[in-house]
């Protein structure tokens, strides 16, 4: 999949445009374990400089979860490096060996 249809497929899961900042419940499936974060923050925004859609997560507001650092999760992301899909309202990517499937609440 290209830049161009994960930017898309991100605009899609914040309801078009460039920017959100909001409530979202990820699910991280690593070693084929599954980890339920509950009301984490996100933040996506436009970056300019590379032409690329950042998304931000704060895995921390889930303090009953496994810390995020324990699972190789990272709380940047972007379109560049990234490969979102959009599918029934959940947003997925691969972070190394964690499959993230992401609902915002909108």
């Amino acid at each position: 999949m290209g830049k161009y249809q994960s930017t898309q497929n991100l605009k899609k899961a914040i309801g078009g445009g460039e920017s959100f900042y909001g409530k979202a419940t990820a699910i991280v499936i690593h070693d084929e374990v599954e980890y339920l974060y509950n009301d984490i923050s996100v933040r996506v925004s436009y970056n300019a400089g590379y032409m690329q859609l950042d998304l931000f997560v704060i895995w921390e507001d889930d303090s009953k979860q496994v810390p995020y650092k324990q699972l190789d999760l990272h709380g940047s992301y972007n379109t560049t490096f990234q490969s979102f899909e959009f599918f029934n309202g959940t947003l997925r990517w691969i972070d190394g060996n964690n499959v993230i499937l992401l609902n915002i609440h909108k």
